[in-house]
């Protein structure tokens, strides 16, 4: 499980397949938390966007577990890390376009490169 040290996301355990550098976790109007570590990941439309970055050298583990409803084993890879609220947040339509997204991550992950040179 991967953790989310502050921000709205604070205390939170979400189960991730993947730890990108920067992260959407997402607060439906339920209350229910979710990360948005897949490529394909999408926001719904009325779900709020907090964006973390990676703290911590990702591990992964392999879950070899049971379903309570069927009771059918599975398995499958989890990625496990810790996340931090990043000190500059996209505006919402970039948060929600893949490309902005993307291009936004970029930007802020030169950003990040050249204070640690």
């Amino acid at each position: 499980m991967s953790k989310f040290l502050n921000g709205p996301a604070s205390g939170q355990f979400l189960s991730l397949s993947r730890s990108p550098f920067f992260l959407r976790a997402v607060l439906a109007p339920s209350g229910k938390w979710d990360a948005l570590d897949q490529l394909e990941d999408e926001p719904a439309s009325n779900e709020e966007i907090h964006v973390y970055r990676l703290d911590s050298t990702p591990m992964t583990a392999h879950v070899d577990g049971r379903d309570p409803k069927t009771g059918r084993r599975y398995g499958r890879w989890m990625s496990i890390a810790d996340y931090v609220l990043h000190d500059e947040q996209p505006n919402d339509v970039t948060a929600r376009n893949k490309s902005a997204w993307q291009a936004w991550c970029a930007v802020q992950g030169a950003k990040i490169n050249r204070q640690n040179v």
